[in-house]
């Protein structure tokens, strides 16, 4: 794909934004299975909760600050968030594109429909036999930050300053990846319903903002000013825009409780023990629309106590957490180990390869003979691995996450990169089954 013909199939998103207003028709499904007792239907809480996550590269050992340097978030979830105004403004995108793709209205059609004509009251959630579905609304704040790499005496010469010779230059550094950011809000829908979930989401971001700049200079004041911000992607700001959706099936699980009865698969009961598992194997594909413009498909593996739904995130280990009935405040609900690994497809990348503003240093796939970065194209193909540990207790989860992604261009400073994550999730008081 072209860098024109990769600006066109962004032009196509917003287009597609604007147009989208088809609409779809939810079924209910045939009656429960002779001799399961039908769960009752379930509706998403006004507000489930909230949550919180840092990403850093900075320390790991030996300390990186390069590629993904860091990133923030904000999230909130319930049914509160479908019907504020950020729900009405960044929400009727992601359904009007969910229904141009039908097979994703479908997913979500399968496990919640509308229980008004304009959604103001939160979807009545479908049941077969003991399976029932669920449904979760997010609202996410963000900023991440990209850069290249540090620089080091070993590689760079004596000349080099300890804390990056490359980071400090003011001048711009065309073998390496261009200094990037992004500050975003994104609304996610997540639907679940036996051992098959679907999420899409809808994001609007704003590409070349000073935040990033602000905040790691603030970092390194008593180091190395990172001297290249002013030759990022779009510097000054630009907005942008992305879709995406992803299929997620639960392949197998091993229960901490056998011979209870019907499994509910989807798992989102609090205080339901019978769907407890100790172990738990998810796979998951799908396609992201505008400034990640990819396709992707992975496996994660979780072992230990389980007790979150297999498809509340993409292979990180924030969950969608619950209040447990009878717990003690401080007692232990959840804990356990992961293990993800995913592949990627990429077709463009807005942060790398930029967008419609002229940026002084990009990434092509294939450059042309005197691109200044005609000695480092973008690879296509990308690998991750990841890994990571989870403890839940009822006032609160904490994760962290390892990850670790295969090199994103070749040339003289082609690497790997890796990254740790810490993520918070806190449930809300008022949450009910």
């Amino acid at each position: 794909m072209t860098a024109a013909s990769t600006r066109w199939a962004h032009v196509a998103l917003f287009v597609l934004v604007t147009c989208a207003d088809a609409r779809g028709q939810a079924t209910v499904p045939d009656a429960a299975a002779a001799g399961a007792a039908p769960a009752g239907p379930s509706q998403e809480p006004t507000a489930s909760g909230w949550g919180i996550f840092l990403e850093q590269d900075s320390v790991l050992s030996p300390k990186t600050d390069k590629d993904y340097t860091m990133g923030g978030q904000f999230s909130f979830s319930g049914w509160r968030i479908r019907r504020s105004l950020l729900g009405d403004v960044l929400g009727g995108p992601q359904r009007g594109l969910d229904r141009l793709l039908w097979f994703v209205n479908k997913g979500h059609e399968r496990a919640c429909e509308a229980s008004s004509p304009r959604e103001q009251i939160a979807p009545l959630c479908k049941t077969a036999g003991a399976q029932r579905g669920y449904q979760v609304h997010e609202l996410s704040f963000g900023v991440t930050a990209f850069t290249p790499r540090k620089g080091d005496p070993a590689e760079e010469g004596p000349g080099c300053l300890h804390y990056g010779c490359v980071l400090a230059s003011t001048e711009p550094v065309y073998d390496d990846r261009p200094y990037a950011s992004l500050a975003y809000l994104t609304y996610r829908r997540s639907t679940a319903l036996g051992r098959l979930a679907v999420s899409s989401d809808f994001t609007f971001g704003m590409l070349g903002l000073q935040i990033a700049k602000v905040v790691q200079t603030a970092i390194h004041d008593d180091q190395t000013d990172p001297g290249g911000w002013k030759y990022q992607i779009s510097n000054g700001g630009e907005p942008t825009a992305n879709y995406s959706f992803r299929f997620k099936w639960l392949a197998a699980a091993s229960l901490a409780q056998d011979g209870v009865g019907e499994v509910d698969w989807a798992g989102a009961d609090p205080g339901d023990a019978r769907d407890d598992r100790r172990a738990d194997l998810t796979f998951d594909g799908g396609v992201s629309l505008g400034t990640y413009t990819n396709t992707s498909a992975g496996v994660r593996a979780r072992l230990g106590r389980i007790d979150s739904p297999y498809w509340a995130r993409d292979r990180q280990p924030v969950v969608f957490t619950k209040r447990p009935a009878g717990a003690a405040p401080h007692s232990i609900r959840e804990a356990f180990v992961w293990a993800s690994f995913g592949y990627e497809l990429w077709a463009y990348n807005a942060l790398l390869q930029g967008q419609f503003r002229s940026s002084p240093v990009t990434l092509k796939f294939h450059p042309a003979p005197t691109d200044p970065n005609v000695a480092s194209p973008l690879n296509r193909n990308v690998w991750n691995v990841a890994a990571g540990a989870t403890l839940r207790l009822r006032c609160c989860a904490f994760s962290y996450q390892y990850s670790s992604y295969s090199a994103l261009f070749e040339g003289p400073h082609r690497r790997r990169h890796a990254y740790w994550g810490i993520y918070v999730g806190f449930p809300n008081k008022d949450l009910q089954p």
